[in-house]
């Protein structure tokens, strides 16, 4: 049965233009611990929490962006990374433009995992879709397990667009830039659109707006 809310109705009503401006739906994968939902809340409510509480089943937030003056609206949805619930997390990465790849950069395993959750995405999708590798915990730097260059590799054996960002959710290191090029990077993804050099972030009605730059977005921000 389709619900209201399901993965299967809102593709259809994105591909068919009936919910208006462009949506980029973004589905986190990764193993539990690794601070998927830390970043979720980060980027969603700016948000900053070190408590890990397990997610169930799947959480949802959007973001509302201007890409070229282009409202978007981001869809972000945090998959519980537990193996019970692998198959709920299924439905979501089928209709997925970005899925956000993210491990625990003190945590070898969590990386090496990666490759099964690629290979669960890819199991429900006839497309890759955009992938984007994304190493947590840059504040605890000395106890890094996973080098940079090795995660970048892994980056780009995955799709052309593919890219490797490291951010702290909890000192929000990097955060910024890591919304600003999955913006720009599934666009173009997506589209195949050129767009201008200028990306203005709208946080919420109320929020502040803040313009980057592509020097900003593709500058040494690791």
């Amino acid at each position: 049965m389709t619900t209201p809310d399901s993965p299967a109705r809102i593709y259809s009503m994105r591909e068919n233009g009936l919910l208006g401006d462009p949506i980029i739906r973004l589905v986190f994968a990764g193993d539990s611990g690794v601070g998927k939902s830390a970043i979720f809340f980060a980027i969603a409510d700016d948000v900053k929490t070190t408590e890990h509480i397990p997610t169930i089943g799947v959480d949802f937030r959007y973001k509302r962006l201007l890409v070229d003056s282009q409202p978007v609206k981001l869809q972000l949805w945090d998959t519980a990374g537990q193996e019970r619930y692998r198959s709920i997390s299924a439905s979501y990465f089928r209709s997925a433009d970005v899925v956000l790849l993210v491990f625990d950069i003190t945590c070898r395993k969590s990386f090496t995992n990666l490759a099964e959750w690629v290979h669960c995405v890819d199991a429900c999708k006839g497309v890759r879709p955009l992938y984007v590798v994304v190493g947590n915990k840059l504040d605890r730097e000395d106890k890094r397990e996973v080098s940079r260059e090795e995660a970048d590799a892994f980056a780009e054996s995955l799709t052309a667009a593919s890219f490797y960002v490291e951010v702290s959710a909890l000192e929000g290191i990097h955060m910024d830039a890591l919304v600003d090029r999955v913006a720009w990077e599934a666009l173009k993804f997506n589209t195949g659109a050129i767009r201008q050099t200028v990306i203005t972030i709208h946080t919420g009605a109320e929020g502040p707006t803040r313009a980057a730059t592509m020097r900003n977005i593709f500058g040494s921000y690791c």
